[in-house]
């Protein structure tokens, strides 16, 4: 059996697309594969050290990046009693101690570019670069990220495409399709993500002001940095139908994806690579509305048209006319319903990305077969 150090930035209890996928990979493969994860801990859980993970608490955060020098020295400690090193990237600290690593296999899953720290990435590019030199294959979610990425131009050759794949959530997984009600119901849209400046979200809670209150409600499900000046946005324009839930279960957002009608993520930069909270959605076959953005990978995920509407550009009334033309449009919505489903089976389940990635593991060594 193989062992994999899987180093992540966070761990289990820390909620975000990364740490959803690592989770994956930790809980579906650690039958195939011993798999020994490395991990910053969370403010809700202590450093602790076992066969299967090694947690290290940061002393400082500086720029969204968890300092720790237990972080470094475990990875060079542990790096030269494993097969397979699998890393999970932005991280900074980390591909700093892979600088001093000698392991061949090493694979990074690269999640994202560097995106708005200019000053930080300044420091990093050349380590960044070393890394990417040593390893042996870079995965990425979507091959319109990897085509626009500055920093992948010269390792193109080691790029594997794997899309995420997660749970079916529905609570009817065979034949569900989704079907709007009489014309004059309210609407709910659906919105999931951190409260930060890349997401958007105030171009979409401005939309909400071009939409009829009677018929349309949106309901954003977030925690982050903006949730108070995102607020005052929200009661300076006195938008009753708009509510921001912080605090709320797995079960209670899978019951809120299940009876929403359309889902829209506004995100505005590159730093938005995939976007799983999409995935999530088309599980559930509801219609996507995004910002258009053929560098990211939401673009891939939401096909215009064909799954929903692509949206130009920070356009606050053009994302209004676009979920209106949705909400009340029976044809044109049971349509995208039904490709999003569709579009969910065919490319993001969880069992396609887990075999993709099984036999990334399984063949490391034997690197040709991917070229």
């Amino acid at each position: 059996m193989k062992k994999i150090l899987h180093i992540s930035k966070y761990h289990t209890n820390h909620s975000g697309g990364i740490e959803n996928i690592a989770n994956i990979i930790n809980t579906k493969l650690s039958e195939k594969f011993n798999i020994k994860t490395i991990a910053f801990s969370s403010n809700k859980e202590n450093g602790k050290h076992d066969f299967k993970t090694i947690l290290c608490t940061p002393f400082i955060t500086i720029m969204s990046q968890p300092i720790s020098f237990k972080y470094i020295a475990e990875i060079i400690k542990q790096s030269g009693n494993h097969d397979i090193i699998y890393l999970h990237y932005p991280n900074i600290l980390a591909i700093f101690a892979l600088l001093f690593v000698k392991n061949k296999n090493i694979i990074i899953h690269w999640h994202s570019d560097v995106v708005n720290q200019s000053l930080l990435y300044y420091f990093v590019k050349w380590i960044e670069k070393r890394i990417l030199e040593k390893a042996k294959i870079v995965i990425l979610s979507t091959a319109n990220y990897s085509k626009s990425s500055k920093a992948l131009e010269c390792v193109q050759s080691k790029v594997k495409v794997i899309n995420y794949g997660i749970k079916d959530l529905t609570y009817n997984n065979k034949e569900r399709k989704r079907s709007i009600k009489e014309k004059n119901d309210r609407r709910t849209i659906l919105s999931i993500g951190r409260l930060v400046p890349y997401k958007g979200f105030s171009y979409l809670i401005n939309a909400m002001k071009y939409l009829d209150k009677n018929k349309f409600e949106l309901i954003i499900i977030g925690r982050g940095s903006l949730k108070k000046s995102l607020q005052k946005v929200i009661n300076d324009n006195h938008l009753l139908n708009v509510k921001i839930l912080s605090e709320i279960k797995d079960c209670e957002k899978n019951k809120l994806l299940n009876s929403s009608h359309i889902f829209c993520l506004p995100s505005i930069t590159r730093a938005e690579a995939f976007g799983l909270a999409l995935v999530e959605a088309l599980s559930f076959g509801l219609p996507l509305v995004t910002f258009d953005m053929p560098s990211s990978g939401t673009n891939f995920i939401n096909q215009d048209n064909l799954t929903g509407y692509t949206v130009k550009m920070k356009d606050s009334k053009d994302l209004a006319k676009k979920i209106e033309a949705i909400a009340f449009n029976k044809i044109k919505y049971e349509r995208f319903s039904g490709n999003s489903r569709k579009r969910y089976l065919q490319f993001f389940t969880e069992p396609i990305f887990l075999a993709k990635m099984c036999k990334v593991f399984s063949t490391v060594s034997e690197i040709d077969k991917f070229k």
